[in-house]
């Protein structure tokens, strides 16, 4: 049996050294500064001079921690896959199926609804495909001080392994199978396309002000998707 998220071991608290908060605190300050520009500006209108100076940093410097602000971007993304992953263990619905997709979708629509810039951003990543150069690209690691500072109050994600979303949608629905909150030989590739694209491309489609209600939109397309493979609707 294909097991559900790694459960944590004791969750200790961090102990990483000086240099590694100091590293850790510029990449986050970097991130939160990307995000105060998305509220206002799409990601082609931010410069990395503009979040170099907001993150107290020489522009040359950002270099030494992201290769480009697309990178920056994603590691927005995964701390927010992270996040997901570790408060849906926090709320007891790591070992979940549908449950765990009700509660991803309804998280997901709750942070688009305070962020809605960065989120279409982000999710356009998501959704396209990646360039050569891209893929060639090695991905480090979430630190263990990146994962304290950016979660104090979240000890769950201090030592969960980093699971996309799209991962973690295909995990619930195989967890759904094999609790019998789906039908036995539920086509899992097929499906988790549909859930992925509903999660990422449904925010693409809304206008900005209709972002405003992303959770209806998302509770509406998944009781169309789900309603056929599910005895039951998802109640987001």
């Amino acid at each position: 049996m294909t097991s559900s998220f790694p459960i944590r071991c004791g969750a200790a608290v961090p102990s990483p050294t000086l240099r590694e908060r100091r590293h850790a605190r510029t990449r986050l300050a970097l991130r939160d500064a990307l995000l105060r520009r998305l509220s206002t500006h799409p990601l082609s209108a931010v410069f990395v001079k503009e979040l170099s100076l907001e993150a107290g940093i020489c522009e040359a410097t950002f270099f030494n921690y992201f290769r480009r602000k697309e990178e920056l971007l994603d590691y927005f993304g995964r701390l927010f896959d992270l996040e997901i992953a570790a408060r849906a263990q926090a709320t007891g619905l790591a070992n979940a199926g549908l449950g765990y997709i009700d509660f991803l979708f309804d998280f997901a629509g709750r942070c688009i609804e305070e962020q809605p810039g960065a989120f279409v951003e982000y999710f356009a990543t998501r959704l396209r495909p990646m360039s050569s150069a891209e893929q060639t690209l090695d991905e480090v690691a979430l630190t263990a001080a990146e994962r304290w500072l950016a979660f104090p109050e979240l000890r769950e994600a201090w030592n969960l392994e980093e699971v996309s979303l799209t991962d973690q949608l295909s995990r619930a629905l195989l967890r759904a199978e094999q609790l019998g909150e789906l039908e036995i030989g539920t086509d899992h590739e097929a499906t988790t396309l549909a859930l992925v694209n509903t999660l990422f491309g449904i925010p693409l489609r809304l206008g900005s002000p209709e972002l405003a209600q992303v959770r209806q939109q998302y509770r509406r397309q998944l009781q169309l998707l789900m309603g056929g493979l599910s005895p039951r609707p998802l109640a987001l």
